[in-house]
Protein backbone atom coordinates (compact mmCIF):
# COMPACT_ATOMS: atom_id res chain seq x y z
CA UNK A 1 0.00 0.00 0.00
CA UNK A 2 2.86 2.41 0.80
CA UNK A 3 4.26 2.09 -2.72
CA UNK A 4 0.85 2.80 -4.23
CA UNK A 5 0.46 5.93 -2.12
CA UNK A 6 3.85 7.16 -3.35
CA UNK A 7 2.66 6.82 -6.96
CA UNK A 8 -0.59 8.74 -6.59
CA UNK A 9 -1.73 11.93 -4.92
CA UNK A 10 -5.15 12.07 -3.28
CA UNK A 11 -7.01 15.41 -3.27
CA UNK A 12 -10.22 15.59 -1.24
CA UNK A 13 -12.71 18.06 -2.77
CA UNK A 14 -16.11 18.14 -1.13
CA UNK A 15 -17.53 14.63 -1.21
CA UNK A 16 -15.12 13.48 -3.94
CA UNK A 17 -11.53 12.33 -3.74
CA UNK A 18 -9.53 12.99 -6.89
CA UNK A 19 -6.52 10.87 -7.79
CA UNK A 20 -3.49 12.27 -9.60
CA UNK A 21 -0.44 10.39 -10.80
CA UNK A 22 2.54 11.50 -8.73
CA UNK A 23 4.71 12.30 -11.74
CA UNK A 24 4.99 16.06 -11.45
CA UNK A 25 2.60 16.53 -14.39
CA UNK A 26 0.31 18.82 -12.41
CA UNK A 27 1.46 21.32 -9.81
CA UNK A 28 -0.72 21.90 -6.73
CA UNK A 29 -2.90 24.66 -8.14
CA UNK A 30 -3.24 22.80 -11.46
CA UNK A 31 -4.56 19.74 -9.61
CA UNK A 32 -7.11 21.95 -7.90
CA UNK A 33 -8.18 23.50 -11.23
CA UNK A 34 -8.45 20.10 -12.93
CA UNK A 35 -10.57 18.84 -10.03
CA UNK A 36 -12.99 21.76 -10.45
CA UNK A 37 -13.13 21.25 -14.22
CA UNK A 38 -14.15 17.59 -13.75
CA UNK A 39 -17.51 18.80 -12.46
CA UNK A 40 -19.80 19.88 -15.30
CA UNK A 41 -21.59 22.66 -13.41
CA UNK A 42 -18.39 24.04 -11.91
CA UNK A 43 -16.71 23.96 -15.33
CA UNK A 44 -19.66 25.70 -16.98
CA UNK A 45 -19.70 28.47 -14.35
CA UNK A 46 -15.94 28.91 -14.47
CA UNK A 47 -15.95 29.34 -18.26
CA UNK A 48 -18.84 31.81 -17.96
CA UNK A 49 -16.91 33.89 -15.41
CA UNK A 50 -13.83 33.75 -17.61
CA UNK A 51 -15.82 34.91 -20.66
CA UNK A 52 -17.75 37.59 -18.72
CA UNK A 53 -15.49 39.21 -16.11
CA UNK A 54 -17.59 41.02 -13.52
CA UNK A 55 -20.59 38.72 -13.89
CA UNK A 56 -22.96 38.52 -10.90
CA UNK A 57 -24.62 35.59 -9.17
CA UNK A 58 -27.97 36.79 -10.56
CA UNK A 59 -26.66 36.86 -14.14
CA UNK A 60 -25.27 33.33 -13.77
CA UNK A 61 -28.59 32.17 -12.29
CA UNK A 62 -30.51 33.56 -15.27
CA UNK A 63 -28.05 32.27 -17.86
CA UNK A 64 -27.92 28.68 -16.60
CA UNK A 65 -31.39 28.39 -15.02
CA UNK A 66 -29.91 27.15 -11.76
CA UNK A 67 -30.99 28.02 -8.22
CA UNK A 68 -29.18 30.95 -6.61
CA UNK A 69 -28.11 28.61 -3.83
CA UNK A 70 -26.50 26.25 -6.35
CA UNK A 71 -24.59 29.09 -8.00
CA UNK A 72 -23.60 30.40 -4.56
CA UNK A 73 -22.24 26.99 -3.51
CA UNK A 74 -20.04 26.68 -6.61
CA UNK A 75 -18.90 30.30 -6.30
CA UNK A 76 -17.91 29.62 -2.68
CA UNK A 77 -15.84 26.60 -3.70
CA UNK A 78 -14.07 28.49 -6.50
CA UNK A 79 -13.46 31.48 -4.20
CA UNK A 80 -12.18 29.29 -1.36
CA UNK A 81 -9.61 27.79 -3.74
CA UNK A 82 -8.66 31.29 -4.97
CA UNK A 83 -9.65 30.48 -8.56
CA UNK A 84 -12.06 33.40 -8.72
CA UNK A 85 -12.11 36.71 -6.88
CA UNK A 86 -15.05 38.94 -6.06
CA UNK A 87 -15.61 42.66 -5.76
CA UNK A 88 -18.60 44.29 -4.10
CA UNK A 89 -20.25 46.98 -6.26
CA UNK A 90 -23.30 48.43 -4.58
CA UNK A 91 -25.64 45.58 -3.77
CA UNK A 92 -23.97 43.22 -6.27
CA UNK A 93 -20.89 41.08 -5.92
CA UNK A 94 -19.01 40.71 -9.21
CA UNK A 95 -16.80 37.74 -10.02
CA UNK A 96 -13.66 37.45 -12.13
CA UNK A 97 -11.05 34.75 -12.59
CA UNK A 98 -7.95 35.30 -10.48
CA UNK A 99 -5.28 36.78 -12.78
CA UNK A 100 -2.68 34.31 -11.45
CA UNK A 101 -4.93 31.39 -12.41
CA UNK A 102 -6.20 32.64 -15.78
CA UNK A 103 -3.26 31.44 -17.91
CA UNK A 104 -3.25 28.04 -16.22
CA UNK A 105 -6.99 27.75 -16.77
CA UNK A 106 -6.70 28.64 -20.46
CA UNK A 107 -4.29 25.72 -20.94
CA UNK A 108 -7.05 23.31 -19.91
CA UNK A 109 -9.77 24.92 -22.01
CA UNK A 110 -10.84 22.88 -25.04
CA UNK A 111 -10.62 24.67 -28.42
CA UNK A 112 -14.43 24.46 -28.75
CA UNK A 113 -14.88 27.02 -25.96
CA UNK A 114 -15.80 30.46 -27.41
CA UNK A 115 -13.19 32.41 -25.43
CA UNK A 116 -10.41 30.29 -26.90
CA UNK A 117 -10.39 32.45 -30.04
CA UNK A 118 -10.05 35.64 -27.96
CA UNK A 119 -6.73 34.64 -26.42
Amino acid sequence: MGKLVDKIILKKMGKFTRLFQNSGTFKGNEQMIVAHLKNETGRMLLWAILENPGVTNQELTEKFHLAKSTIHWYIQQLSKDNIIVSKQEGKYRRYTVNADIKMILLRFMPPSQPIYAQV
